[in-house]
């Protein structure tokens, strides 16, 4: 029976080292400051209200130089720029574009994923609408994404094909 149970473990062991995801370091958990406030942020109300708005996200567009918009509009990349904001980072000069945050000329890019990482991902056709969000896991496939506008709500359980992904950026440093 002993021999049974260890040979479990040890099978598992093996599987687990053949995964490409792992829990982030605390070297990572520290260069990912935002990662902390998108963490509380998961325990608030971000669910889009029908009718009226959620002021959570209508302070997302405030933040971002935005005024107050509908939670209507589309708002993954206003909810990351205001993430990075509220961690002192800067986002990119038009945050409300997902896209925007692919720039070339915004942040320092990535090889691959990384946790926290800012990962911007094709929706529909190449070189249509993008979405953005923070990398929270990746395998051989895909890579999950935790973000704002995310089924309408600021959720960590979107999962993407690596193929569409755009970019791997993290964010320029201090406000």
């Amino acid at each position: 029976m002993w021999n049974r149970i260890l040979n479990f473990f040890m099978d598992l062991l093996s599987y687990m080292s053949k995964l490409e995801h792992r829990p982030p370091s605390p070297q990572e958990v520290v260069t990912t400051p935002w990662m902390r406030i998108f963490e509380q942020d998961l325990l608030k109300d971000w669910k889009e209200r029908s009718p009226g708005d959620n002021p959570n996200i209508q302070a997302a567009f405030e933040m971002c130089g935005y005024g107050r918009r509908s939670d209507e509009t589309a708002w993954c990349g206003v909810y990351v720029g205001y993430t990075l904001y509220r961690a002192g980072f800067y986002p990119p000069s038009e945050p409300a574009w997902a896209r925007h945050y692919s720039n070339p000329e915004w942040g320092t890019k990535l090889d691959g994923p990384q946790y926290g990482c800012i990962v911007n991902v094709e929706r529909g056709t190449a070189g249509g609408s993008s979405h953005v969000g923070f990398c929270l896991s990746w395998d051989s496939k895909y890579v999950r994404i935790g973000g704002g506008n995310q089924s309408n709500n600021v959720t960590d359980n979107y999962k993407v094909p690596l193929s569409k992904v755009i970019s791997y950026k993290l964010p320029p440093r201090g406000i």
